[in-house]
């Protein structure tokens, strides 16, 4: 189970070291100073503890509203991704409504473009190292198709305007693709994650600074709040990045489905393009 575990989130064992050696370090300054300079920690509690109130509320507000406002960018990934694969789904079905020399070359476009983008583009690799032209071409060739048919000039059938049901599809597959392309681009600036970062350093320093009459008390606050500083800063980290890493948005929904559609197609007699085989991610 445990392999399995690591096989599925190969940077447990990084997260855990930074955890425990966190916890570690904060705790073992808290005896060595309880230890070594007891006398001076008890004569400034007072200004200490008013800097440690101080320091603890000000982080926490900045490391909460930074949370909330990474947890909202990555549900808004998972909708982007939800709505391009149910507009997919869309366009294939109504493809059936074109010309009759235009519905294969729709279903095919289809399929290049989901394969595309669930094999190639939702892989968990930086958006540096993933090659956007595959999906591109094959939004390119959806629009193409709707162009050869006539585009947004044919007349409504039965006053049902499929043309245009099958255009507006399109383009939100375009809408949801530029969004989570936008998203994935919208990490967190170096210079943040320092101020982050430092603010954990003092924020850790502070509570290992005061000094509650018990110590086993002193160990288990320090202990706690470590774990819970770390923790969040590991979470923030993830959701930073929707589509980056193993706790990336999740491809297998959009990967399944490709396939349903492939083989529809297939069962149609239509020429579908192979399934790649996916990209494990790092």
């Amino acid at each position: 189970m445990m392999d399995q575990l690591l096989a599925d989130r190969p940077h447990l064992l990084t997260n855990l070291g930074i955890l425990f050696g966190t916890v570690g370090c904060a705790v073992g300054l808290e005896l060595f100073l309880r230890r070594r300079y007891r006398t001076l920690l008890e004569d400034d509690q007072n200004a200490i503890n008013s800097v440690a109130a101080a320091v603890l509320g000000v982080y926490g507000l900045i490391l909460g509203l930074t949370l909330a406002a990474a947890w909202e960018r990555y549900q808004q990934a998972e909708i982007a991704v939800y709505d391009e694969t149910n507009s997919l789904f869309t366009v294939f079905r109504l493809s059936d409504t074109l010309p009759a020399d235009q519905i294969a070359p729709m279903k095919a476009a289809v399929v290049e473009y989901g394969i595309a983008v669930a094999f190639g583009e939702l892989t968990g690799q930086k958006p540096e190292l993933i090659d956007y032209a595959p999906g591109r071409n094959g939004m390119r060739a959806m629009y193409k198709v709707i162009a050869d048919s006539g585009g947004m000039s044919q007349p409504p059938a039965n006053n049902l305007d499929i043309m245009g049901t099958i255009s507006g599809e399109v383009v939100n597959v375009d809408k949801a693709r530029g969004t989570r392309l936008t998203l994935a681009q919208q990490a967190l600036p170096r210079e943040f994650w320092v101020v982050l970062l430092l603010g954990a350093v003092f924020t850790l320093g502070a509570v290992v600074a005061i000094l509650p009459t018990h110590p086993g008390l002193h160990v288990w606050i320090t202990a706690g709040v470590s774990i819970l500083l770390v923790s969040l800063l590991i979470l923030l980290r993830d959701l930073d990045q929707p589509f980056e890493g193993t706790q990336a948005v999740d491809p297998e929904n959009y990967r399944g489905a490709v396939t349903i559609l492939r083989n529809e197609g297939i069962e149609t007699g239509v020429a579908m393009p192979d399934l790649p085989t996916p990209t494990p991610m790092p």
